[in-house]
């Protein structure tokens, strides 16, 4: 994925950072057992941000939660 240096401004990044560091905190805050490692974790969901910022998105919830889709665990059976 491929970013032009100023595609995004200031306050772009700082919203991004915000829902990076919210979705971070959530994932921290429950018991997970992901099959992956913290890196790649982090990755995964830096990655989802920028994905959604690129397609417009700049509300911080919301881009925490499409963050998140897909890492949350699985309920128990």
């Amino acid at each position: 994925m491929d970013f032009p240096e100023d595609a995004y401004g200031p306050e772009a990044v700082a919203v991004m950072g915000r829902a990076f560091e919210q979705a971070w905190q959530e994932l921290n805050a429950i018991t997970m057992d992901l099959p992956y490692s913290a890196h790649v974790v982090r990755r995964r969901i830096a990655l989802r941000i920028l994905e959604a910022a690129q397609d417009g998105e700049r509300d911080p919830q919301r881009l925490k939660e499409l963050a998140l889709r897909g890492l949350e665990p699985s309920p128990a059976d």
